[in-house]
């Protein structure tokens, strides 16, 4: 139905942003290490 397509394209987006935010971590984390 129309609602399950939203709902998987709203996962797609916030998938996108944690893999984007642990991404932003890990960088932090190299940084902290060096």
């Amino acid at each position: 139905s129309h609602e399950r397509v939203w709902a998987f394209s709203r996962n797609r987006k916030l998938q996108r942003t944690v893999a984007c935010m642990e991404a932003e971590c890990g960088q932090n984390n190299r940084k902290m290490a060096r």
